[in-house]
């Protein structure tokens, strides 16, 4: 998955407290949930920051045994997140279940209906 950044260089608030706080809007990076996947570089590394401008290659490796489902991805870049998040920033990762899967006939034969709520 390749993250490209295309927002520009804003003034933001930086320095030692600004862990947790308001600033660089416009940076940001993926984190998922659901996917049990590295949290290490390349793959859902939190503290990983995509500035303005800037590309970033992830690489997630799923495990043939993994389990199907519907999961979700946001960004994560602390004091950036909640902003971009209740932009619409997010989105579902659908992992389909393979040939043979043991699912009840009355769920494999609903219809799919996919949709994402954000408040």
């Amino acid at each position: 998955l390749e993250l490209i950044n295309c927002l520009q260089l804003p003034l933001g608030f930086d320095g030692e407290e600004a862990h947790n706080r308001y600033r660089h809007p416009n940076s940001t990076n993926i984190h998922t949930h659901g996917p049990h996947v590295s949290g290490e570089k390349p793959g859902d590394f939190v503290f990983l920051n995509v500035g303005p401008q800037e590309t970033f290659q992830y690489k997630y490796e799923f495990d043939e045994n993994h389990m199907p489902g519907t999961f979700w991805y946001h960004p994560h870049l602390h004091g950036s997140s909640a902003l971009q998040v209740g932009q619409g920033a997010a989105g579902m990762i659908i992992m389909d279940e393979p040939k043979g899967y043991d699912i009840p006939n009355a769920i494999k034969n609903m219809p799919e209906i996919q949709m994402v709520f954000q408040h």
